[in-house]
C-alpha cells in the first residue's frame, strides 16, 4: 500500500476491518433466570439511546409548527441516522432483523411515541431491538439542566480565564464543578457485548458500582482493558489530549485521541461523528501514561460532549 492509500477514509475502513475480524467468532447469550442459553431469546435485545431535542431542529417550518407535525422533522432526533447506522451493525453482527429499518418507518413510530408529550421539552429515547423483530421506544423527559452540547474545545481553553469569571485565575486551577472521570483499576475483558450496544452491560454496571455511581450523577468511571489500555467510559466514549507524529511529514501536533475499534470500544455515534468531522482521531491510550487531574472528553449519543477531569 502506497503513501497515497492511506488517506484517513482508508485507515478508518482499515481499522473498521481489523475491528470487524476481531470479533468474528462464536458468542453466546448470558444465561438469565434460568432460561436455556438460547441466542433466540427475546430477552437479549440490542438498542441505542438518542435524544429528541427541540433545539436541533432545522427544518422549514415554524418550531410551534413543527412540533405539531405528523412525521415530526428527523433533526428534532440528534444524529438520527447515525443511530440508525449503528443498529443496524449491531444487527448484523448478532443476526437481528434490522436491515428494514429507515428513517420513515422509525420517524413514525418515534412520533406515535411522543404523541401526547410536550414536545417543547427535550428527552431521553431509548430503541431496543430483539432478536425476533419485535423493538420498543421508550422516552423520559430530561431536565432542563441537562443541555446538549457538541462544542469540542482545544486544550489550551483550559489555560484561559473563564469568560463569566471574577477572578484572574486560568480555569485549571479554579474548582472544578464540571464531570469528574475515575479510572476503574479492574481489568475489562473486551467482548461483542463492549462493542455493540446490547442490554447486556455486566462490564459497565460492575464497573459503576464499585464506585457508586448512580443515574443523574456527573461522575463517570473509566475501563481498562486486558493489556492495560484505555477501553472507554461506562456511557460514554473518550478521547485524550495526545502528541502525535504525522506518519507522512513527521511533524508532531496535538489532538484529541480515542481508543480505536480493535481495542474492543464501542462506536458511538458522536464519536463517529467526530471522527468524521477531523476533531478526533483514534489512537491508542495506554493506562501508564495517564496523568491526575488532566482533561477528558466525555462523549455519548444524549449528552454530546462534556469536559470530565480525571482522578486516578
Amino acid at each position: 500500500m502506497t503513501n497515497q492509500d492511506l488517506s484517513s477514509e482508508n485507515i478508518n475502513s482499515i481499522a473498521d476491518k481489523i475491528h470487524k475480524t476481531y470479533f468474528e467468532k462464536s458468542y453466546s447469550i448470558p444465561n438469565n433466570n434460568n432460561n436455556n442459553n438460547n441466542n433466540d431469546d427475546d430477552s437479549f435485545t440490542i438498542f441505542t439511546t438518542l435524544r429528541y431535542d427541540p433545539s436541533t431542529y432545522n427544518g422549514p417550518l415554524n418550531l410551534i409548527d413543527a412540533i405539531n407535525s405528523i412525521p415530526l422533522d428527523a433533526s428534532f432526533f440528534y444524529l438520527l441516522q447515525e443511530h440508525i447506522d449503528k443498529i443496524q451493525r449491531a444487527g448484523e453482527y448478532f443476526e437481528f432483523p434490522t436491515k428494514n429499518l429507515t428513517i420513515s418507518n422509525l420517524l413514525n413510530h418515534l412520533t406515535n411515541s411522543l404523541l401526547l408529550s410536550n414536545k417543547l421539552n427535550s428527552y431521553r429515547i431509548k430503541i431496543s431491538i430483539s432478536k425476533s423483530g419485535l423493538y420498543s421506544i421508550d422516552h423520559s423527559v430530561l431536565p432542563k439542566s441537562h443541555i446538549l452540547t457538541i462544542n469540542v474545545p482545544q486544550y489550551d481553553e483550559f489555560q484561559k480565564i473563564p469568560l463569566n469569571s471574577i477572578s484572574s485565575i486560568p480555569a485549571y486551577l479554579q474548582d472544578w464543578e464540571g464531570w469528574n472521570l475515575y479510572l476503574d483499576k479492574v481489568q475489562s475483558q473486551p467482548t461483542p457485548f463492549t462493542s455493540f450496544k446490547t442490554s447486556i452491560r455486566d462490564t459497565y454496571n460492575n464497573a459503576r458500582l464499585r464506585f457508586n455511581i448512580i443515574p443523574g450523577d456527573n461522575r463517570e468511571v473509566l475501563l481498562q482493558d486486558n493489556n492495560n489500555n484505555v477501553l472507554e467510559g461506562s456511557i460514554s466514549s473518550v478521547a485524550f489530549w495526545r502528541q502525535l507524529k504525522d506518519p507522512f511529514n513527521k511533524q508532531l501536533s496535538f489532538k484529541w485521541v480515542t481508543p480505536n475499534l480493535a481495542s474492543g470500544c464501542m462506536d458511538g455515534v458522536i464519536r463517529k461523528h467526530l471522527l468524521k468531522s477531523g476533531l478526533i482521531v483514534e489512537g491508542i491510550i495506554p493506562v501508564k501514561e495517564l496523568q491526575d487531574g488532566e482533561y477528558v472528553l466525555l462523549m455519548n449519543g444524549l449528552m454530546g460532549v462534556k469536559v470530565a477531569k480525571l482522578i486516578l
